[in-house]
């Protein structure tokens, strides 16, 4: 069993899949990790390690962060949102796709601490 980390870099709201084919998506709903990155530092701070854990807030997806931080409602910055989970052994080796649903156009990936 392999453990993945994924890390997105978004500026709105996404509901995120992984899938090995059409017929056989994993759900990724649920509970996410969530930071504002106001001063544009995560990259610069490496945010994207699995080793980086100062101050993450809880946040369910799909949803926005305007709903669950409502001091937030028109917050125009970056923000990160996190996730471990688990390739299930049935699955064959091979290659995976992600589909992130709701996701802005600038926004970035990163898995295992890769870009």
């Amino acid at each position: 069993m392999r453990l993945i980390k994924i890390l997105l870099l978004c500026t709105f709201f996404f509901t995120c899949r992984s899938q090995i084919k059409a017929f056989d998506p994993a759900d990724l709903s649920g509970h996410w990790q969530f930071k504002f990155d106001q001063q544009d530092q995560g990259v610069k701070g490496q945010w994207y390690r699995a080793n980086y854990t100062n101050q993450w807030q809880k946040i369910t997806v799909p949803g926005s962060f305007n709903n669950t931080f409502h001091d937030s409602l028109w917050y125009p910055g970056k923000a990160w949102y996190r996730r471990d989970f688990t390739i299930p052994p049935e699955w064959p080796e091979g290659r995976r796709y992600l589909r992130a649903l709701g996701v802005v156009s600038r926004s970035k990936l990163w898995l295992h601490g890769y870009f």
